[in-house]
């Protein structure tokens, strides 16, 4: 050891055991740091102290290396012999002991430079175990749960504080009394207790490195000594790519939502068997979902319906495997067997149910599919949860997308799914923390911690990109081989989308501040030119006495339900900023592959009906005072009745589906009647036609390819599909938001966002209004659209405005020159609480307008 106030690092030593354990960059980096900040301690400062530090890395990247791996450096640089691997329970205890069995199929020592004995709180009361713990020459690991450790209680006795005579002392006071000892804390966040602190911390340790995806609260700042975030996990292609589902009707009925799961299942394990034929080299895995249910009462309700004979005719009757607190033997026989075989291609599991039993230490790789009945998001993209299906199944991406991406199902609307996916950004942190080595103002040589946004300071080296492993090891690099390092950095998957959605993040993007002018793409657009001259009124439901309005309605509402899935990859990618530095950025992307899954059951149409009835006597215009309610709902049912008749004969299945919009629609309805505003529009004979030959200034707006991203009303928004201009920009979210339906909408040709001038309408008193947008289906269909807030829907100017346009249109198809060219021209006024509704559905959306 170098005399005190010198740090003492092996870096020759750490660049052997990074190579010799094929480790990943983050795990080397965290290998790198523990030995910079416990030679810090002892070495430079002469610290007495136990050391503690904590490895905050994303679950899937491999800690259990970087434990293998601090083993090995203090082994071999310190001499230090006796470490002790503290566990929180039994899944986890398994699992380590196997990674320090000599040729156990998880068997990590084949890899270290020293050679290790185990020792647990099974064998080591032997007369042989005692020979080798009293050999400082043999590096012992000892793997032991924290249960264990506990002060024992006049009711609970531990062997741990059992004297043993081989050892001549309690085995707990023999490892106190190492002069050696370093414990290594797995999941350290869960330490913090009273007695599981005493139990860790009272061995008084030369050092304690804790290792976590998630710290605690209690974690002191300054003993996180490294961290790598999950956002960079994914950027870097060390776990898959998370996708949040939804349906695009308004079911969220936990049955469909299970045979949604089992539909996108079915899909992986079709693409894996398309992959292997192509690979046959791949070892083939058991893909899998992994239901977690809020209590062991829902746990058995779920796993007796995916067992019955209801849920797709008894197909998973003996591929379903409950694990939680309340099965026995004879509930599950073999429950722990089968699930540690549930990786394999030969186990016969579909679907794992559990609670909350399977958060840590459960090391499997091929969950595709997570289903949580959580009512919230924030309590599914927790990574304790989410990183159960995060681990990489063949050790690297395949570039096939349903292969590197886990689907993320909860138990709410697809719009609140995205709405709380900023719970997400949390989750994948865009800060890295590095313990280096610098030097202060009296050029004296000091240890830090250093926090900063994710990425290197450097693009990354030939070196870096170039050492890959081809094996299906686990600890691999996480990019795929054959992709170019321009691919590794500035896209996510490789496939047609992340082309288009991510193209030039590999550059640093330089934004011009020169006025650029956008021409409109062709072919050319010829508009009608008309010159308009303006031409100059207690509630009960009873007063309500045009019912054909609401048959009307559920006319409107007839739109086919739309089984297709809306699934938007959580990706991460490699930007370049100005400053030259890597970072991590996450975005929301459409996943390309295009899944369809039909719903199981439909709602009794009575039900649906009583529900509505509920709802409108629930409005605040409605009088339900005692003397008033009976009338109130009698009329309240003639209405609903009315707009069931005009859903026809589809109405149980189209009321299952869109009852949440039906619902909405039916009020809005109800309050038009209230205020109705009939602003007349005369129509003077000269019409003419032109050509509509726009530009537009883009000025100093920023251009972006991130359609999905935070929204900004001084961005340009490049890459559409179907837009005529090459950028676009907007007013409010819920008008990008209408543009991303329309760009991906199948029946939409081009669209346009119309500025000032470019097509105007006459209201009022000679005013000019100028609609949002235009949009053009086949078949000669034109479509107005105005975007408005909730609040702006009923406003007297808005309503006049629309009744301006409607009179427009419908003296437009009257015109000659229309018919000859066969256009059809109309008008629709969404509101922001529609473009939500709609979940992505461009027929939805015309429907509800």
């Amino acid at each position: 050891m170098s005399e005190s106030g010198e740090l003492n690092i092996d870096h020759d030593l750490l660049a052997l055991i990074k190579h010799q354990m094929q480790l990943r960059q983050p795990n080397a980096e965290a290998v790198e740091d523990i030995a910079t900040a416990i030679s810090d301690h002892i070495d430079r400062l002469g610290r007495s102290t136990p050391f503690e530090g904590v490895v905050d890395s994303a679950t899937g990247v491999g800690k259990t290396y970087v434990l293998a791996a601090t083993i090995d450096y203090l082994a071999q640089s310190r001499g230090w012999n006796n470490f002790v691997i503290v566990v929180p329970g039994r899944t986890i205890l398994t699992k380590t002991i196997a990674n320090f069995t000599p040729g156990s199929p998880r068997d990590l020592t084949n890899l270290l430079g020293v050679k290790t004995v185990l020792v647990t709180s099974e064998n080591f009361d032997t007369p042989e175990m005692a020979s080798i713990m009293d050999d400082s020459t043999i590096v012992k690991v000892y793997v032991l749960t924290v249960q264990t450790l506990i002060q024992p209680t006049t009711k609970v006795n531990r062997r741990t504080r059992t004297f043993t005579e081989g050892l001549g002392a309690e085995f707990y006071e023999w490892l106190v009394n190492a002069d050696d000892l370093v414990v290594l804390a797995d999941e350290h966040h869960l330490y913090y207790g009273e007695k599981f602190s005493d139990a860790v911390r009272g061995l008084i340790p030369r050092a304690i490195v804790g290792l976590t995806a998630t710290p605690s609260s209690k974690t002191p700042a300054d003993h996180i000594i490294y961290k790598y975030p999950l956002s960079a996990a994914i950027a870097d292609k060390f776990v898959k790519t998370p996708v949040i589902v939804g349906r695009k009707d308004d079911r969220t009925d936990t049955n469909t939502a299970l045979n949604d799961g089992i539909t996108l299942l079915e899909v992986k394990r079709t693409a894996q068997d398309a992959y292997l034929a192509q690979n046959p080299t791949t070892s083939a895995v058991n893909p899998f979902m992994l239901v977690v249910a809020r209590n062991t009462a829902e746990a058995d309700e779920l796993a007796e319906y995916l067992r019955s004979d209801d849920f797709r005719d008894g197909a998973y009757a003996h591929a379903v495997l409950q694990v939680d607190s309340s099965v026995t033997e004879d509930k599950e026989p073999d429950m722990w067997g089968k699930l540690s075989r549930v990786d394999l291609p030969t186990s016969p599991i579909r679907v794992v149910v559990s609670v909350a039993m399977l958060k840590e230490g459960w090391d499997v790789k091929s969950v595709y599919v997570l289903l949580s009945t959580q009512p919230s998001l924030s309590n599914v993209l927790t990574e304790q949860v989410l990183g159960r299906g995060l681990r990489l199944p063949y050790g690297k991406y395949t570039g096939v997308e349903m292969l590197d991406t886990l689907e993320v199902l909860a138990h709410e609307r697809f719009a609140a799914l995205l709405d709380r996916a900023g719970v997400l950004n949390e989750e994948l942190v865009s800060f890295r923390t590095r313990t280096i080595v610098t030097t202060d103002q009296n050029n004296e040589i000091v240890v830090r911690t250093v926090t900063e946004e994710t990425g290197r300071a450097v693009s990354p080296s030939p070196s870096d990109t170039q050492n890959q492993s081809e094996s299906v090891d686990p600890n691999a690099a996480g990019q795929d081989p054959a992709a170019t390092p321009d691919a590794n950095i500035g896209s996510f998957l490789i496939s047609e989308v992340d082309a288009r959605e991510t193209a030039g993040t590999a550059e640093t993007e330089k934004i011009s501040r020169t006025p650029i002018t956008l021409q409109l793409a062709d072919p050319e657009i010829i508009l009608p030119k008309i010159t308009q001259r303006p031409v100059a009124k207690k509630f009960s439901l009873s007063d309500i006495t045009t019912d054909a309005v609401f048959v009307e309605l559920g006319k409107s509402l007839r739109s086919n339900p739309d089984d297709e899935l809306r699934r938007i990859r959580l990706t991460a990618v490699r930007v370049q900023g100005p400053d030259g530095v890597w970072r991590s950025e996450t975005r929301q992307v459409t996943a390309a592959d295009a899944i369809s899954s039909k719903p199981t059951l439909d709602l009794p149409l009575e039900l649906s009906r009583i529900a509505l009835i509920s709802h409108v006597m629930d409005l605040p215009m409605v009088d339900s005072s005692s003397a008033s309610r009976s009338v109130e709902k009698a009329n309240a049912g003639r209405l609903v009745d009315a707009l069931i008749e005009g859903l026809g004969d589809q109405a149980p299945t189209l009321l299952s589906a869109f009852g949440g919009r039906a619902a909405v629609r039916l009020a809005r309805l109800i309050q038009a009647e209230q205020r109705k505003v009939t602003p007349g529009i005369g129509y003077e004979e000269q019409i003419g036609f032109a050509k509509l030959a726009p530009s537009r200034n883009l000025g100093t707006r920023v251009m972006s390819d991130d359609r999905r991203g935070s929204f900004s009303k001084t961005t340009a928004y490049e890459g559409w599909a179907k837009s005529r201009m090459s950028a676009d920009w907007f007013d409010s979210e819920p008008e990008r938001a209408l543009a991303l339906i329309a760009d991906e909408a199948k029946e939409v040709q081009w669209w346009m966002r119309l500025a000032v001038g470019d097509l105007t309408i006459a209201w009022g008193s000679g005013q000019l209004y100028n609609p949002d947008f235009l949009v053009a289906e086949d078949k000669g269909v034109r479509i107005l659209l105005e975007v408005k807030a909730d609040n702006q829907m009923l406003a007297e100017d808005v309503q006049a405005k629309r009744h301006a346009a409607r009179k427009w249109v419908n003296y437009v198809n009257g015109l000659k020159e229309v018919q000859t060219r066969e256009e059809k021209w109309s008008y629709v006024l969404v509101s922001s609480s529609d473009i939500k509704q709609v979940n992505g559905s461009w027929d939805a959306l015309k429907r509800l307008g």
